[in-house]
């Protein structure tokens, strides 16, 4: 599973993000998961062109605040 930050989600444009459609009833499970495409997240070209599914291709961490009041 590859992990990304928040910031790194936040700067994908939105073509190229959004959430699980189960037009066919295959995942019902996966239903308003974010997915985005695979190019945006993995650098490898031989892993590029599907997409991926949060929880099962990928997660987003939360940016941790620790240390100095904002």
């Amino acid at each position: 599973m590859y992990h990304i930050k928040q910031a790194e989600w936040d700067n994908i444009p939105e073509d190229y993000k959004g959430t699980w459609q189960d037009y066919y009833n295959e995942h019902p499970e996966w239903i308003g998961r974010r997915v985005v495409m695979s190019g945006c997240v993995i650098k490898d070209p031989s892993k590029k062109g599907y997409l991926m599914v949060e929880g099962v291709h990928f997660a987003i961490e939360e940016e941790s605040t620790t240390g100095a009041e904002r």
